[in-house]
């Protein structure tokens, strides 16, 4: 009878007192992006998952749900500690939970000194968590506010000199257009002949007759493009529509200042360095045009 009695304790603290009627096809779910991941992923079966303690069914009043929202409802349904998907009834009743049943199993040989000293350290663990969760969340918010200050700053690297570019057509065709359609001189903010183009109209000096077919180019193509992919850049710049560069449009303007050099041989002059200005940067060259 002894040995009996013995097996029976023995039987009795391995598990909970009360164990509970089970549906061998619900699983269970020990993390939360375990059932996040199976929500998600198969939305179709878990409106039809049953209940892991009275076996109903559990979820379908999520059937007409976005599966993206019941994510964030998952401690709705599903309990933390034993890790079962639950009908609302017995989520938020006792449903006897095995866990539960296990530390209040285990506290009953507890001194209230050990008790005292478990409450003192998962309140410790959950501060720690908790303190961790907030410096996850801190560090998100930095890294999208360090994007955002990155965006700014390239949209307004884009849209200065879009406008350099502008400004300079419209006083190259002021200066050597329209009086008399021939070189006036050097304009303002401008590096000499750069050997680009055949020798070009405005870095060796004036008297140079520019071609028809030039200053059609220059008027009627190169300039209007310019003045409006500037406009573009700009409105980009104060006023963002997404958190993509206009990278297409910043291509175009490189290509219109390209032609602009082969045709005048003449380059814009970094106002900061005092060199020939740059249309390249190294986030293009990494492919970091976008969001970066």
């Amino acid at each position: 009878m002894a040995a009996a009695s013995s097996s029976s304790t023995a039987v009795d603290s391995s598990g909970p007192s009360n164990p509970l009627p089970q549906d061998p096809d619900n699983p269970r779910y020990p993390h939360r992006q375990q059932i996040e991941k199976f929500v998600a992923d198969s939305f179709k079966e878990f409106v039809k998952a049953k209940c892991g303690h009275c076996g109903n069914r559990a979820t379908k009043r999520f059937a007409k749900s976005m599966s993206f929202v019941v994510t964030s409802m998952v401690e709705s349904f599903w309990c933390p500690d034993c890790g079962r998907i639950l009908c609302e009834n017995c989520r938020y009743s006792n449903h006897n939970c095995e866990k539960v049943e296990l530390e209040m199993e285990k506290r009953k040989n507890l001194t209230p000194e050990e008790i005292k000293a478990d409450l003192e350290k998962k309140a410790l663990e959950e501060q720690i968590r908790e303190q961790a969760k907030l410096d996850e969340e801190y560090a998100e918010k930095e890294k999208l506010a360090q994007g955002v200050q990155q965006r700014k700053f390239r949209r307004k690297i884009y849209a200065q000199k879009a406008k350099m570019v502008e400004d300079f057509l419209q006083q190259f065709l002021r200066t050597n257009v329209a009086q008399n359609s021939s070189v006036g001189g050097p304009v303002p903010g401008m590096t000499g002949n750069t050997g680009q183009g055949g020798g070009g109209f405005g870095g060796s000096g004036g008297g140079a007759t520019i071609p028809s077919v030039v200053r059609k180019e220059l008027m009627d193509d190169l300039f209007p493009k310019s003045k409006t992919l500037s406009l573009q850049l700009y409105n980009d710049y104060e006023h963002p529509a997404s958190n993509e560069l206009l990278k297409e449009e910043w291509k175009e303007v490189q290509r219109i200042y390209a032609r602009t050099v082969e045709l005048t041989g003449m380059r814009l002059r970094d106002p900061e360095s005092g060199g020939p200005l740059e249309m390249t940067h190294s986030w293009e060259e990494e492919g970091g045009g976008g969001e970066g």
